[in-house]
């Protein structure tokens, strides 16, 4: 049975969320308002059944491991320190820029969108790069 990681970025007012497979490859990341995440949630786990989340240890993750906890899915915090900034560099090879801004150092570079949901791709990457999903230490809902 294939294993997914739905990856969460905390916020206090919205949260970046992505689905992942068990190699770290994205089928879906968005942003929501933190009062969508349940019912978001709750249509990503008909589709995807054997599904554990991972959330990021800062801002905002009580509310959504409440959340969470209430839905009774299986869920560990993790990491999430610089994953904006690694975010910002994913965002960027993702989508080249364009025009004159191709020419600025990369650092001086602002994504022109929130990249909550690259910080969520950073931390369920991350997760899946100490905790990889091929072998049978996981505990995953069957």
């Amino acid at each position: 049975m294939e294993k997914f990681i739905l990856s969460i970025d905390p916020g206090t007012e919205k949260c970046g969320i992505a689905l992942l497979d068990q190699k770290g490859g994205v089928i879906h990341q968005t942003i929501l308002p933190i009062d969508e995440l349940e019912s978001s949630i709750n249509k990503m786990t008909k589709k995807y059944s054997s599904l554990k989340v991972i959330i990021g240890n800062s801002t905002g993750r009580k509310r959504v491991v409440q959340i969470i906890k209430k839905m009774k899915l299986d869920f560990e915090t993790f990491e999430e320190r610089q994953s904006t900034l690694e975010a910002r560099k994913l965002y960027f090879k993702m989508n080249p820029p364009r025009g004159l801004k191709k020419l600025l150092p990369k650092g001086l570079l602002f994504p022109p969108v929130a990249i909550d949901d690259w910080s969520a791709v950073i931390i369920g990457q991350r997760y899946l790069s100490h905790y990889p999903l091929d072998g049978d230490n996981h505990d995953f809902p069957s």
